[in-house]
């Protein structure tokens, strides 16, 4: 059967957990932990809105948007207070001001705007309102380079536009577009497992898949991996690489991706991040951390399923705060800016929202001043070191002033650096 592109991008999202592994035992000496572990029961709320499957939710100004794949309009605006429709918006389909599919990785930027990448391009739509009337309306479509083109997940920062994840294969963990100079460059660190050549090239793709979050506010860009229980928090003024944590144990997906391996018949590989949200203060991202082959096999369609029962919370410098294991699984989320509510949506039960308090959570929180534990990858261990963070710079890139840009403490010089 031929299948929607929908579903193929989907499957593009989700190919990095498909494939068999062979465990082997390798020693980490250090994986940052929760201290703070809060079991929660979410809260369904109905939804006075047929909705088809909710990829994705995100939560602006006063408003909960949902981007629903099907659904004759793609995006759906509730009311944060009680969850009424308010509106929808951008028609599905290929004519004029329609879109024939959004893929689930979209953002807020600039506070009013959502950016998403479609067949048709780079576009950003911003939410008008108006006393009796709401309207979501392209505000830009952006001209991206062919090498852009390929890639699934995008943001912007001034006027450079990231992608994070892409078809291409590239040594770093981005690729950046400027806008006024037209340059495309790759940008950030070596992504994980790329300094001693041990993984074949064919999983390189599997080991950069990552999702990502901004901190617009302090120009800092957080990454969680999809097949690595890994964060990684840039500076994005001098490109450092000023956090990298390790949450779990991944000895078994390394066993694939590693060189000379021979997976035996039937094994799998865990799948770990989903979803990554954040607000000025935190960054939280879903977290499934277990083999999930088995719920991918719908037959001949692709099937979707909430597969995720835990959020992992950090401050910006990448101090773990809490892990959050809630009593169903959910497939997307958003939390309110002040730190005190998640949203979640299922792509099982469509009909609802679920709904959680953040326990315990101090918000507006300043970082922590003292060093940060670093993490280094050295053979087929990663060693922790209670030392302040030597951030990843690059060779021909001369360091700017110190930088962990969070509450104060930036750069004297505030431009990128390519």
């Amino acid at each position: 059967m031929i299948m929607k592109p929908s579903s193929i991008a989907l499957i593009i999202l989700t190919v990095l957990v498909l494939n068999a592994c062979k465990s082997r035992s390798v020693d980490y000496s250090e994986i940052a932990e929760f201290e703070t572990v809060k079991k929660i029961e979410l809260e369904k709320h109905s939804v006075d809105l047929l909705l088809g499957q909710p990829l994705e939710i995100l939560i602006m100004n006063d408003m909960v948007i949902i981007l629903d794949e099907q659904n004759d309009r793609l995006f759906h605006a509730l009311s944060i207070d009680d969850f009424s429709h308010l509106g929808s918006f951008i028609r599905k389909g290929r004519g004029p001001g329609e879109e024939a599919t959004v893929p689930q990785l979209i953002k807020t930027y600039g506070g009013d705007k959502i950016l998403y990448h479609t067949y048709s391009g780079l576009k950003s739509a911003k939410m008008i309102k108006s006393d009796d009337a709401i309207d979501l309306v392209i505000h830009e479509t952006y001209d991206l380079p062919d090498s852009l083109n390929m890639g699934l997940d995008f943001f912007m920062i001034d006027d450079h536009i990231f992608n994070s994840m892409s078809h291409l294969p590239i040594a770093k963990d981005y690729l950046v577009f400027n806008r006024k100079t037209g340059e495309v460059s790759e940008w950030g660190a070596p992504y994980p497992l790329s300094d001693d050549n041990r993984v074949e090239k064919g999983w390189v793709y599997a080991i950069s898949g990552k999702l990502t979050t901004v901190n617009e506010k302090e120009k800092l860009i957080a990454s969680v991996y999809m097949s690595l229980p890994l964060l990684r928090i840039y500076c994005v003024e001098n490109e450092r690489l000023i956090a990298e944590r390790q949450m779990a144990d991944f000895s078994k997906n390394l066993g694939i991706f590693s060189v000379g391996q021979s997976p035996p018949e039937g094994s799998r590989m865990v799948g770990y991040y989903g979803n990554i949200k954040s607000t000025d203060d935190y960054i939280y991202s879903l977290y499934a951390g277990f083999d999930c082959w088995e719920l991918y096999e719908g037959g001949d369609e692709f099937q979707l399923f909430d597969c995720a029962k835990e959020i992992h919370i950090w401050k910006w410098d990448g101090t773990p705060v809490m892990k959050l294991i809630f009593d169903r699984p959910v497939f997307a989320f958003d939390v309110t800016p002040d730190n005190k509510r998640i949203i979640a949506t299922s792509v099982v039960d469509v009909e609802n929202l679920f709904v959680a308090e953040t326990p315990g959570i101090s918000y507006n929180s300043q970082p922590d001043p003292q060093p940060r534990l670093s993490t280094i990858y050295r053979g087929n261990s990663a060693m922790a070191l209670s030392l302040p963070y030597q951030p990843f710079v690059a060779e021909d890139k001369p360091p700017l002033a110190e930088c962990f840009c969070p509450s104060g403490v930036h750069p004297r010089e505030r431009h990128f650096h390519h």
